[in-house]
């Protein structure tokens, strides 16, 4: 069966996650199951502990894209730059609190930047931003 062609293989039934699929990842065959290749395009929410003021370079947890809500009920936040965890991730920033959320325009490290036009960038209570990362040009756009 290993010398069979893909289009010579019976159609699958109803997949239940375990099943493995075979992946090459840096130069190598691995695998993987449906479940974690699943797991990768969900979308992960948060909830943001931070507080008053300006924070530069902010790191994401994870490979996931996220929305994350920032309560600016004590003052205004501002974020400068986020350190991407992969090509194409993509982030809501959600406003839930009376204060202003300002998002940074080519702020932080060089590959962390949102490229925009003028900043900050202000999201109002109940507002949100979305933006993904390019890795083409080390940046991340407003979507």
């Amino acid at each position: 069966m290993a010398n069979q062609k893909i289009s010579t293989l019976p159609a699958a039934v109803a997949l239940v996650g375990s099943e493995l699929i075979e992946l090459v990842q840096g130069g190598a065959n691995v695998k993987a199951s449906i479940d974690f290749l699943k797991q990768a395009s969900i979308t992960k929410y948060a909830l943001s502990g931070l507080t008053t003021g300006t924070y530069t370079d902010n790191a994401l947890p994870g490979l996931y894209d996220y929305a994350i809500d920032y309560d600016t009920t004590t003052g205004d936040i501002e974020l400068d730059g986020w350190v991407a965890q992969r090509d194409g991730q993509i982030v809501t920033h959600s406003n839930i609190g009376a204060n202003l959320l300002k998002i940074g325009v080519n702020l932080g490290a060089a590959a962390n930047r949102l490229r925009a036009n003028a900043g900050p960038l202000v999201v109002l209570q109940n507002d949100s931003l979305t933006m993904q990362y390019i890795a083409a040009i080390s940046r991340w756009i407003v979507v």
